[in-house]
């Protein structure tokens, strides 16, 4: 024997006006969205929809069913009449046709309008299998909005099957409504009954982690630094002693983002601090991380005098390793945009540190300094002299500049550099190690505007320092 599906409901009365028989009326019902399928629901099999479809049939006891026309909706409804006490009306599914698992089907869902009046009634819904224990009854209310039904207006109710079915084995074979023994005599109205299949869901993929570039430091993980656009003195401990630096984190630091990292080096007598506060660098590379590294108070390269870098041992190059690491390690740096930039004292050191960290500097700018030894490892550089220069001569720079064209293995072949706004500056760029050089000699004395100042010819000047920023930058 084949399973059965049946539903039951006890109904709200709908009482026919001033007394006229139900079946004379012709409800006024509202066109309703609900006949209109959901762009979110799931497949659905139509039971009514205007019509009986898909070898659905009434059936009912105590009951007279007509299909009819709605005065404002379009197409037709169901109409049921009660004519009895505890009468009730199903449809039924065509036993010949293979049959609906209740597993494959999520809600239960129909029309229905009490027409032109409503009477509050208790109402029941039963769904369960014909004739056995699995016969269940839920309230219609528990599935009404919150006004319940409204006169001549549609109301969609959606039922899930699970409420109403115990075994999910059966199959869906009637769908019934009851009047729970309310006084007889009233109609109801039904349209667009249909059981729908559950909406088809893709699995939403877990999401692969973005891989971390290798260029990244591991300051791209750590805890956000703290801003500081206007510099900050730090200090780090290096073998037996603390080093000193000044740092810039500009106000725009994204922590998401890798950032371009410069490394200043001061001239002699002087420190990161006092340096930043004439050269200024940072001004003129806003969008980078600029450190300022400070010499040792002796022990420098530069005779007697204090705060000097040296390029005769290897106790700066630690310096600058640990305070590489430290940084990388709280701030988040492309590890492949790291660039130096060095004045007088500090490009002596410089070009000393290049030949030494040349695979952790991407290129490197010296100003106003010379080549304090006989290196060969080759690096992207440019030169800033200024031919007036008092302090460290333009012969020291032609010298300097001659030097790296001998180490990038350069020929003597130059062409505009093409860098703003210093537009003097040229380019040697036929060299074999694939490394150029770039010189951007100063011609301009300051004496000539500002006389008895011939020791600022010994700087770089702002134009100098943009145009540096802007060969880093193509880089």
């Amino acid at each position: 024997m084949a399973w059965q599906l049946r539903v039951g409901l006890s109904l709200l009365v709908v009482l026919a006006a001033c007394g006229a028989p139900e079946e004379d009326i012709i409800p006024q019902i509202e066109e309703s969205d609900e006949r209109e399928d959901s762009a979110t629901a799931g497949e659905r099999v139509s039971i009514f929809r205007d019509k009986f479809e898909n070898g659905w049939q009434a059936v009912g006891w105590g009951t007279t069913t007509s299909v009819q026309a709605t005065t404002t909706q379009t197409g037709s409804a169901l109409k049921v009449t009660y004519k009895t006490t505890a009468a009730g009306f199903s449809v039924d599914y065509d036993w010949n046709k293979p049959e609906l698992p209740a597993s494959t089907y999520a809600y239960l869902i129909f029309s229905i309008s009490p027409g032109s009046s409503v009477t509050q009634a208790k109402r029941e819904l039963m769904v369960g299998l014909d004739g056995t224990d699995d016969d269940k009854w839920v309230p219609l209310a528990t599935y009404l909005p919150a006004g319940g039904l409204v006169a001549n207006k549609f109301t969609q109710v959606r039922i899930p099957i699970a409420a109403l079915n115990t075994t999910p084995a059966h199959a869906i074979r009637r769908f019934a409504i009851k009047n729970n023994d309310h006084p007889a005599g009233f109609s109801i109205y039904l349209d667009n009954i249909q059981v729908e299949k559950p909406v088809a869901t893709t699995p939403t993929p877990t999401p692969t982690p973005t891989p971390t570039p290798t260029n990244a430091s591991a300051g791209c993980a750590a805890a956000v630094p703290a801003k500081s656009p206007n510099g900050v003195q730090k200090t780090i401990h290096v073998g037996i002693q603390d080093r000193g630096h000044f740092l810039f984190v500009p106000s725009n630091y994204d922590h998401t983002k890798m950032n371009t990292i410069v490394f200043a080096f001061h001239g002699i007598g002087s420190s990161g601090a006092d340096t930043a506060s004439w050269l200024e660098v940072q001004t003129y590379m806003p969008n980078a991380i600029v450190v300022w590294p400070d010499a040792r108070s002796s022990g420098g390269d530069a005779g007697s005098q204090n705060n000097a870098w040296s390029w005769s041992t290897t106790s700066d190059i630690a310096f600058f390793d640990a305070l590489k690491t430290q940084l990388d390690n709280t701030i988040c740096i492309d590890k492949t945009r790291r660039f130096a930039l060095g004045f007088s004292n500090g490009a002596y050191f410089l070009n000393y540190l290049a030949s030494l960290r040349q695979s952790e500097l991407k290129a490197i700018a010296v100003g106003a300094g010379a080549m304090p030894g006989n290196y060969s490892t080759p690096n992207d550089v440019l030169i800033n002299h200024r031919t007036h220069d008092p302090i460290v001569t333009i012969s020291s720079g032609i010298a300097e500049r001659d030097k790296w064209l001998q180490i990038n293995g350069c020929t003597t072949a130059t062409q505009p550099a093409g860098l703003t706004p210093d537009t003097f500056c040229v380019k040697y760029a036929s060299c074999s190690s694939g490394k150029t050089v770039t010189w951007c000699q100063d011609n301009y004395d300051y004496t000539t505007n500002f006389p008895g100042h011939n020791d600022w010819n010994h700087t770089i000047t702002e134009s100098g320092l943009q145009t540096i920023w802007n060969f880093f930058n193509a880089h």
